[in-house]
């Protein structure tokens, strides 16, 4: 199934749940008024709770549609923005360890050293510290990186707002392998 077809499947479930959700609660308040009028308000109550289990399962469903259609909006997007236009494993790789930097706080920022002129700094030494364990021998020297962040930055640098909703993300998924 195409990415295309899945963003459409999982918008048509979330369209249905909140149309199921309505049309329960509908129906549910004609059984409670009927209950109550026929005064049976133990009936009522326990018709009431019943139907509210049942609408937050139903709304469950709906958020988890809606946060499947956001995931595969963000995969395209990120298709969009070159992530996946790299070249190879190679560049890549640099691009996510970048993209970490960014999500943990940091930004593209470099400075030389006043007296050799060498690129240092604190994206300079992550970068390194990340890339040299995996890399080894190929990973980038100092200029390397430089030019890397020069070259790459402007493509795919997320927004501030992108940069929000991911760290959420994080954060619930972190709680949700928590629990």
């Amino acid at each position: 199934m195409s990415k295309a077809a899945t963003l459409q499947s999982w918008q048509k479930i979330e369209r249905q749940s909140k149309r199921l959700a309505q049309e329960l609660s509908f129906i549910s308040k004609e059984y409670i008024e009927y209950f109550i009028i026929r005064g049976d308000p133990e009936a009522a109550r326990i018709l009431q709770l019943y139907l509210d289990r049942q609408l937050r399962q139903i709304f469950e469903i709906k958020d988890l549609a809606k946060n499947r259609c956001k995931r595969i909006s963000e995969i395209k997007d990120l298709a969009k923005n070159g992530l996946t236009k790299s070249k190879n494993d190679r560049e890549r790789y640099q691009i996510e360890v970048l993209r970490t930097w960014i999500f943990l706080g940091g930004q593209l920022r470099f400075s030389r050293h006043p007296t050799t002129g060498r690129p240092q700094g604190p994206l300079i030494r992550f970068f390194r510290a990340v890339t040299i364990p995996v890399m080894g021998a190929f990973a980038p020297s100092l200029e390397s990186i430089r030019d890397i962040i020069r070259r790459r930055a402007p493509d795919w640098v997320p927004s501030e707002k992108e940069l929000r909703a991911l760290r959420r993300g994080v954060r619930r998924r972190a709680r949700i392998e928590k629990a």
